[in-house]
């Protein structure tokens, strides 16, 4: 999908949601919700540019408003909390091949809280999502075509993006 395809309050309740999980004071709260609407308008209503690619687009955004809080951190609480829990669960689980392994990176990418249109990861419940991890199917299943590129690969480039995620992708770095 390009950024001129999506709805722009698509956008704002996105980067709304993101700024609400944020430890910011309210008065930091009100000034990057509003910088937000202003940078939207310019974007879209006044046919500002727009890079095509969504993830290029909220990575600009999010510059802007790392930019206007002075780089600090405030999903470092979250991130930490993310990794926590990831940490107590990782252990509990029966990981016996690349498969297992892969489904449980795979679940563990969805502690993303930038994606909250698509799913709102909800830390209470994790626990109980990974107990069925081992029931997720992909619906295309390249896993052997994968396995094989790995094993054929001389050097091979891992980028995690998530906290927490990066916890649930230890098996599968094992494997590599």
């Amino acid at each position: 999908m390009k950024t001129k395809d999506r709805d722009p309050a698509s956008y704002f309740s996105i980067i709304d949601s993101f700024l609400q999980k944020a430890e910011l004071t309210e008065q930091q709260y009100t000034m990057l919700t509003t910088e937000l609407k202003r940078f939207l308008s310019n974007k879209f209503d006044q046919n500002g540019y727009v890079h095509p690619i969504i993830t290029k687009f909220c990575t600009d955004w999010y510059r802007e408003f790392y930019s206007l809080i002075g780089g600090q951190d405030p999903y470092k609480h979250l991130k930490e909390k993310s990794n926590d829990e990831a940490n107590k669960i990782l252990p509990t689980l029966q990981i016996n091949s690349f498969h297992d392994a892969l489904k449980v990176a795979v679940k563990g990418n969805q502690l993303d809280y930038g994606s909250v249109l698509v799913l709102n990861p909800d830390l209470t419940k994790l626990q109980e999502e990974f107990t069925r991890v081992h029931e997720l199917e992909f619906t295309i299943d390249h896993s052997k075509e994968l396995d094989d590129a790995i094993n054929n690969a001389g050097t091979i480039l891992f980028l995690p993006d998530n906290a927490g995620e990066i916890i649930f992708d230890i098996p599968l770095l094992k494997y590599l």
